[in-house]
Formats: structure tokens, C-alpha cells, sequence
């Protein structure tokens, strides 16, 4: 259980980086 929530927890703090990335390129971030 613990080592779900770790590794949800990676790949939602991935996701979010990717997302904040993209904005940027953008221009809108």
C-alpha cells in the first residue's frame, strides 16, 4: 500500500512537471 501511494505519488509529481513544462513552452506558464 505504501509502496502505491510512493509511486502514485512520483507519477502525479511527474505528470504535474510535464504539464508546467508544456505551459511554458507555450508561453502561457
Amino acid at each position: 500500500m505504501v509502496c502505491f501511494g510512493v509511486m502514485r505519488g512520483e507519477a502525479d509529481a511527474v505528470l504535474a512537471k510535464a504539464i508546467r513544462l508544456c505551459l511554458e513552452c507555450i508561453g502561457i506558464g
